[in-house]
C-alpha cells in the first residue's frame, strides 16, 4: 500500500554562514513510497505419516508454497521441526530436525514438497505439539511470516522399556593369567 513520506532538504543546517534570511534555507517535498513486492513462503500442508513413538523414527510430509507477489530465485533457507508443550513456537521448544533448502527457485504460486524423518527423544510422552517452521531463518525476507509455522497436535507414545534378562553364561572354568577367556551368554 503506498504511503506519503516527506523529503526535507537543509542548507547551512548548523548556521555557520551569515545569512540574512534563515527561513528560505530549507525545503520540503511530499513523495509517494510504495512497498516492493516480496515472496511469502507458506506451509500449505503438513501431515504426520506415522504414530509418534518416543525414540522411534517418525515421518512428516509437508508442502510449502510461495503465496507472495514476488518470485524466489536461487535462495537458501532452513525448514525446522520442533517439539513443544504448546501450539506456539518459543525458544524453549526442542529442535528435532533442520532441513536445509538449497538454491530454491519458486515462482508465484509454485511449491515444493518434502518428507522429514526424525525422532522425539525419550522420555517425552503425552499431549504435545510438533511445530513445523518453514524459512526458519527468514531468508529470503518476508513481510508476513505468520503462515510459515504450523503446529500439529500429537500424542507422543512412550513404549514400555524392554526387560533384558541374562539366562545363562558359559566360559572355561579355569584360565591362565594373560590368556583369552571365551565367554558366551543367552
Amino acid at each position: 500500500m503506498p504511503a506519503t513520506a516527506y523529503l526535507l532538504g537543509f542548507t547551512d543546517f548548523n548556521n555557520n554562514n551569515p545569512d540574512i534570511n534563515l527561513f528560505n534555507n530549507s525545503v520540503m517535498k511530499a513523495i509517494t513510497v510504495s512497498s516492493v513486492p516480496t515472496p511469502d513462503i507458506a506451509v500449505t500442508e503438513a501431515v504426520l505419516l506415522d504414530d509418534v513413538v518416543a525414540g522411534q523414527p517418525t515421518q512428516l510430509a509437508y508442502t510449502v508454497t510461495n503465496v507472495g507477489e514476488q518470485a524466489i530465485n536461487q535462495q537458501t533457507w532452513r525448514d525446522k521441526v520442533f517439539l513443544s508443550a504448546n501450539s506456539t513456537y518459543g525458544s524453549e521448544d526442542i529442535e528435532l530436525i533442520t532441513k536445509p533448502c538449497q538454491n530454491v527457485t519458486l515462482a508465484q504460486g509454485d511449491s515444493y514438497s518434502d518428507t522429514l524423518t526424525f525422532a522425539v527423544p525419550l522420555p517425552y510422552s503425552g499431549s504435545m505439539y510438533l511445530i513445523l517452521k518453514a524459512n526458519a531463518n527468514n531468508n529470503p525476507y518476508e513481510v508476513n511470516t505468520d503462515n510459515n509455522t504450523v503446529a500439529l497436535p500429537v500424542n507422543v507414545i512412550l513404549t514400555d522399556p524392554g526387560d533384558l534378562v541374562v539366562t545363562d553364561i558359559t566360559s572355561e572354568s579355569t584360565v591362565q593369567s594373560g590368556s583369552m577367556l571365551h565367554v558366551s551368554w543367552n
